[in-house]
């Protein structure tokens, strides 16, 4: 059987998780378990306000 994530919700948008579509990723120095789609979009939009803060954009 498949290894089950620790909590049932993404932390992102809140859905439900199911089957293996999951991933942990570190957010503001916090693990957190979020669909891999919704991780794409965290890590692209954290890209963005690291640029912002350097004054990049």
């Amino acid at each position: 059987m498949g290894k089950k994530p620790r909590v049932r919700f993404c932390w992102l948008c809140g859905r439900k998780l199911r089957g293996n579509h999951y991933v942990e990723t570190v957010i503001d120095e916090h693990p957190r378990i979020m669909h891999k789609a919704c991780a794409r979009y965290a890590e692209q939009e954290q890209a963005k306000d690291l640029e912002r803060d350097r004054g990049w954009i």
